[in-house]
């Protein structure tokens, strides 16, 4: 498994480098081509012998590789006073994907956390931007996206309102950005949605999963 991550991380480095007058068009084509190439890799090592799961890791790592490369894209593409001055600020996996556990098709979900660059309910204008320049190059290529932006307070709330939010959250995984946010939504996480709600969750997750073998016939 760690020579098929070198393998994609090594392939990111390469093609996913732009010389600084690049085009939107030159970038995007690129990487189109190399979303391509990466999953006619993982085709052939799962035809060659390669069991589901390590598929589905190759598969979240290809996006890692994207999304931390368009998320610095979108920080040189702030101004230089923003590049400067950028807050504290992380591209968080949620869900499956938080697993690392993505199949070629799924969904990918995650969020922007930030430390409160929000106002009247807007992102800021330097977040509003990184998140654009992050998200319509996904779009572009033509890959299904699910996405929030949130702060710590957000996440708590949504966490202890929702079950299967609450699911995605814990089994988040950072993807790029400040390391130290993420320690501190993770902490928050677990101090405040976690700790004191195990049995009402266990509860739910176990009702949730007999709700959803019912829906599809006890399979």
């Amino acid at each position: 498994m760690q020579d098929l991550l070198k393998k994609i991380e090594a392939a990111a480095a390469a093609r996913l480098e732009f010389s600084p007058n690049a085009a939107p068009a030159e970038k995007l084509a690129r990487y189109k081509n190399f979303l391509k190439v990466e999953s006619h890799r993982l085709k052939m090592e799962h035809r060659a012998g390669a069991g589901g799961r390590e598929i589905c890791q190759g598969r979240a790592a290809i996006l890692d590789a994207l999304l931390r490369h368009l998320w610095e894209s979108a920080k040189q593409n702030l101004s230089a006073q923003a590049q400067k001055e950028f807050p504290n600020m992380a591209l968080v996996a949620i869900g499956g994907y938080g697993r690392a556990e993505l199949n070629p098709h799924s969904d990918i979900d995650f969020m922007f956390l930030h430390d409160g660059q929000v106002a009247a309910g807007k992102p800021l204008p330097y977040l509003a931007k990184l998140i654009d320049g992050v998200l319509y190059p996904l779009w572009d290529i033509g890959l299904k996206v699910g996405y929030s932006v949130r702060d710590l307070e957000d996440c708590v709330k949504v966490a202890n309102t929702d079950m299967l939010s609450k699911t995605s959250l814990i089994e988040s995984r950072l993807i790029v950005g400040d390391a130290g946010l993420f320690a501190k939504y993770q902490k928050a996480v677990v101090g405040k949605c976690v700790v004191g709600y195990e049995d009402k969750y266990i509860a739910a997750r176990l009702e949730d999963q007999s709700t959803r073998r019912s829906k599809h016939g006890n399979s």
